[in-house]
């Protein structure tokens, strides 16, 4: 009878324990989905059968925050054809895609949004990225992705637009 009375106090404990932290677990704040789903659903698109999403699709707009997705739209078109920061899909940092073993480690950012280190290995090569997440509108979204070569895709797409803009013939100058 006491081993019974201690087991269910035991179970009652880790009960409390377990509802608690999954109730203050800030990435689902506002019945918002998850950070970890919402990487779930980005990276599904990677997998050899998978097709990623272009930045000219619509629904790229439920993967990258509305200023990041406008930077790059605005940079593909400033460079008319022509490879720049994005000669690459950012969120691999690939030409090619066939992600596997895709893991990654969630660490609160100031303002509420979460960084999330990636990992992952892409046609056999390791890949390491880190994505700057905000909540946006409906969920997360990516807001700054940072690679080995680029500090801040943001930044540099803002310098490539910017490069771009002077050097583009000036109404008048011929």
């Amino acid at each position: 009878m006491r081993f019974l009375k201690l087991l269910s106090t035991a179970l009652l404990l880790a009960w409390i324990a377990v509802a608690g932290s999954a109730c203050a677990r800030p990435d689902n704040a506002g019945g918002s989905p998850g950070v970890d789903a919402f990487l779930h659903t980005v990276y599904s698109r990677y997998s050899a059968s998978g097709i990623p999403l272009d930045i000219d699709d619509v629904r790229a707009a439920t993967i990258y925050e509305a200023s990041l997705l406008a930077l790059m739209r605005q940079d593909r078109q400033s460079l008319k054809g022509e490879a720049g920061v994005l000669d690459a899909d950012p969120l691999c940092a690939c030409q090619d895609h066939a992600v596997s073993a895709v893991n990654w480690v969630l660490q609160p950012a100031a303002g509420g949004g979460w960084s999330a280190r990636v990992s992952l290995q892409n046609l056999g090569q390791a890949q390491h990225l880190e994505l700057s997440l905000v909540h946006s509108g409906p969920g997360w979204r990516i807001a700054d992705i940072q690679t080995e070569n680029i500090p801040s895709l943001r930044a540099s797409l803002q310098d490539e637009i910017q490069a771009a803009a002077a050097e583009a013939p000036q109404p008048g100058n011929r």
